[in-house]
């Protein structure tokens, strides 16, 4: 799922989502001098739950210097104007939007990366950022696992809600150089937004699509049938 990537090189929820209620932490991918790893759940117990409550301030530090917010070498810019004004500027795609209107061609790169952008932004699709890269490290132990098993591993990309609409739109997909990974390894994937744009053509929205921030039941039937093709079952 498109939206799992920051969750993926993510230790704590709560740095992803701040506004979450689930304060846990999790095994996470992680890439550091050019190593890649699995690292385990940080919190192996109940007691270290407890240990979260009673002095949150010393264990949030502790498990900062974990997070992909450190690790990433990424420093977003701590002027709440200057980062806010940012995260909008992310989500206008401005130079993107301006191309549209203008009727020109539409840049499918990603630009240069820019270390001072936001860790859990759109940088994280960005080939160069640390994120992408563990997010393929995991894509690639997953295939070379599945096949030493004697079996025939399939990628499933689903889309978000932000996805679908940006491709409704005639924006370039987010997640570029994420295909580009797959078709250069020759894994065998679906990229499940084009066929729901095959299917609803110029009427493809999130509404037609989810139920709130899922798959409908219509939209659940076609990827059950696109994986069923793929497999060739």
């Amino acid at each position: 799922m498109n939206n799992n990537v920051k969750r993926t090189v993510n230790s704590f929820r709560g740095f992803v989502s701040p506004v979450d209620t689930t304060p846990f932490a999790k095994p996470y991918a992680k890439l550091s001098d050019g190593v890649f790893s699995i690292e385990p759940n940080p919190y192996q117990e109940l007691s270290d739950y407890q240990r979260l409550l009673e002095n949150e301030e010393e264990e949030i530090k502790s498990l900062f210097e974990l997070d992909y917010l450190t690790w990433s070498k990424q420093r977003s810019s701590k002027n709440p104007i200057v980062r806010t004004l940012s995260y909008v500027w992310e989500r206008l795609d401005g130079d993107h939007n301006l191309d549209l209107l203008l009727n020109r061609s539409t840049d499918d790169g990603h630009g240069p990366f820019r270390p001072d952008a936001n860790p859990y932004g759109a940088s994280i699709w960005h080939p160069e950022s640390l994120g992408f890269q563990a997010n393929m490290g995991v894509f690639n132990l997953f295939y070379n696992e599945v096949i030493a098993d004697g079996r025939v591993p399939l990628i499933v990309i689903l889309p978000s809600a932000g996805d679908v609409e940006h491709r409704a739109e005639g924006r370039a997909d987010e997640n570029i150089a994420l295909t580009k990974h797959f078709e250069e390894k020759g894994y065998l994937y679906i990229n499940f937004l084009d066929s729901l744009e095959d299917v609803h053509k110029d009427k493809l929205s999130a509404k037609s699509v989810f139920v709130r921030t899922h798959l409908n039941g219509a939209s659940n039937k076609l990827l059950a049938e696109e994986i069923i093709e793929a497999l060739s079952l």
